[in-house]
């Protein structure tokens, strides 16, 4: 039995690290449309596991957890729900064999910030939905991203903003401003690792840029599309035969379109592990229907 609870930042990846081979287990539910033998095979070297959390046209809450660019875990709930994610992101997990309960913070479209418990059972299809608390109210109705430990977010003026959530997991920190601006963004996310905070967003145009605080460097990963995107979300990866942590970011992005990929951020540093530039990988298309009302 493996039971994990209010875990933060870098406590998050050693333990994605040592849950991957379950995380990435196909289960009952899942999507038979993943990918297809030649791309799981060419990706058979590293696992990038990104949940994301959807709302149909009906207000009922689909889990969708993708291993790369497949679905592993597709579960739905029975009942509606009132709020619209914009993000979510899992902040503590319980899971033994059959069985898997995650609470995932959520930002939604009425500005509120919540917690929410996911739970269901391999064999089924059905996911239980349960708010346990509102963490806050007033936040924007998109353009808000969580790391893991911090949330962040775009004000009006184009300034980056960030809110700290405490280890209770009760309450967020009084809002600061990061000292970044950003301009011209649909789509914002943020990945602690063990080697940093990384933020990701993506400009009207298509292209994909990088921010790291830390070393206060903004890269741009990607040249511009014409294709503006509604969601994008990074996940952490690990070498799938080791579970070892590696220095690059999963992105799965969808486009307005509803077309959705999956790449990965590479970085090139120097001795001092300073970002010299950045990349993306070839983008490998993630099936399923992404034109739902809300993406999270």
């Amino acid at each position: 039995m493996i039971i994990t609870r209010r875990i933060l930042g870098p406590a998050l990846v050693g333990l994605l690290a040592t849950l991957l081979p379950l995380l990435a287990t196909p289960a009952d539910g899942a999507s038979p449309g993943g990918a297809s033998s030649t791309s799981a095979k060419r990706a058979g070297g590293f696992s990038c596991i990104t949940d994301v959390l959807i709302r149909t046209s009906s207000g009922r809450v689909v889990l969708r957890r993708l291993d790369n660019n497949r679905t592993v875990v597709q579960k739905t709930s029975a009942k509606a729900v009132s709020w619209r994610p914009v993000f979510s992101r899992l902040v503590a997990l319980e899971r033994w064999p059959g069985y898997e309960r995650n609470d995932v913070i959520v930002a939604a479209t009425d500005g509120r910030v919540r917690i929410v418990r996911l739970t269901w059972r391999d064999g089924s299809s059905a996911l239980s939905v349960k708010v346990l608390r509102v963490l806050g109210r007033g936040f924007p109705n998109r353009l808000i991203t969580f790391d893991g430990r911090t949330l962040y977010w775009v004000g009006g003026d184009g300034q980056l903003r960030s809110s700290a959530l405490n280890r209770g997991q009760n309450r967020l920190s009084k809002p600061r401003l990061v000292g970044h601006t950003v301009t011209d963004v649909t789509a914002l996310t943020a990945q602690e690792t063990n080697y940093g905070m990384r933020l990701f967003w993506a400009a009207r145009d298509g292209s994909i840029h990088l921010y790291v605080p830390d070393q206060r460097r903004e890269l741009t990963l990607s040249r511009p599309t014409g294709h503006p995107l509604r969601l994008l979300k990074s996940s952490f990866c690990a070498l799938r035969n080791s579970y070892r942590e590696v220095d690059y970011a999963g992105l799965v992005s969808v486009e307005r379109t509803g077309r959705a990929t999956f790449r990965r951020a590479v970085e090139t540093t120097d001795e001092e592990k300073v970002v010299l530039r950045g990349s993306l990988t070839a983008p490998v298309v993630v099936r399923g229907n992404w034109k739902q009302p809300a993406l999270g």
